[in-house]
């Protein structure tokens, strides 16, 4: 499980068009992700999905926390 804390900003992306993601029952298969920093003070993860979609959640550095369940 990931929890995000101090999160600024969510965006989220897929292009209808050259993807199946309207025909799928959500965003299909966790393919690929990576934490990028943006500045001194912020990180964004993103993540993407086999159906083309992808989410950018953008955060305070250090308000990430991975939780083994």
């Amino acid at each position: 499980m990931i929890r995000y804390r101090s999160v600024s900003d969510i965006q989220l992306s897929y292009h209808s068009r050259n993807s199946d993601f309207s025909k799928t029952c959500g965003f299909d298969e966790w393919r690929y992700d990576e934490l990028l920093d943006i500045d001194e003070n912020r990180l964004a993860h993103e993540i993407l999905f086999a159906s083309g979609a992808s989410v950018r959640i953008e955060l305070e550095n250090q308000m990430i926390s991975l939780v083994k369940k």
